[in-house]
This record gives structure tokens, sequence and C-alpha cells, in this order.
């Protein structure tokens, strides 16, 4: 198989969430994954697109920018990059830790948000974050092994 790459613009709004869905499946349409592996990457794609819609233009809305593609060595890759022109945020200088604790605290508390983005850290074999031409560009990459 040769480089697949797509690219999909899309209203940063919850309907969006299955546009989004939809993209990735289709990029996925022939690399062979487990349902597991499946069900992990549906969890990273909604974890980042709805902080997007949620933050980057709250209380408004915008577009997302989500690019795809498929690579392979001796594993299929896929690579996925998450671009708004929302207000600037790195979700990966989070300084908190992920400890059955910290969960405890956060529910006895009633904090809403905030663990998506270690989901998204556990999930992710690679993941960095980046601030350019007034845009946040989160590159997410997973071996789908």
């Amino acid at each position: 198989m040769s480089d697949k790459e797509a690219v999909l613009t899309v209203e940063a709004t919850l309907d969006g969430l299955d546009v989004v869905n939809e993209f990735v499946d289709e990029l996925l349409k022939d690399v062979p994954c487990t349902d597991e592996m499946r069900a992990k990457l549906d969890i990273l794609v909604e974890e980042v697109f709805v902080n997007i819609v949620n933050y980057a233009y709250a209380p408004g809305t915008g577009q997302a920018d989500v690019r795809g593609r498929i690579s392979q060595d001796s594993d299929y890759i896929i690579t996925l990059v998450f671009e708004d022109s929302g207000k600037k945020f790195n979700p990966l200088e989070r300084k908190e830790t992920l400890s059955a604790d910290a969960v405890r605290k956060r529910a006895k508390n009633r904090q809403r948000g905030g663990l998506g983005i270690f989901l998204v850290i556990d999930i992710a074999d690679e993941i960095r974050y980046e601030w350019r031409d007034g845009k946040n560009i989160l590159t997410v990459k997973k071996r789908m092994v």
C-alpha cells in the first residue's frame, strides 16, 4: 500500500464529530486493525475534536481542519493533524498526574474536563503541539497493530 492522505475542513461543532469519524473511517478502510484498536482511535479522535468544539472558539464557533495520513513500515501508522484558529492552548502543558487519587479528587469536587488529554496521551504513540501562523496544531500518531 502506498501512503494515503486526505484533508477535511469541518465546522467545529458536536455535529462535526460525526463527519470527522466518517473521515477517519474512510482513511482506515483498507487498514487491518482490531476492534479494540479502532475503539481506542475513536476515543482519541473524539477527545481531541470535542476539545476544539468546547474551547477553541467559545462562546462562538469556527472551523477545524483534520489531516490524515496512513503510512506503512512494518505496521500501518495513522497520523492525524488537528488544526484550529481558536484561542492558543497547548493541552500538553497540563502538569497534573493521572493517579487514581487525582481522578477521585476530581470526581469528589465535581470538576469537569481535564482528563481527556490523558486518554489521548495514553492511546497515542506520539503526540506534539505547536502554535504556528495563529493556529493550534495537534499531531498524533498511532501504530495500528
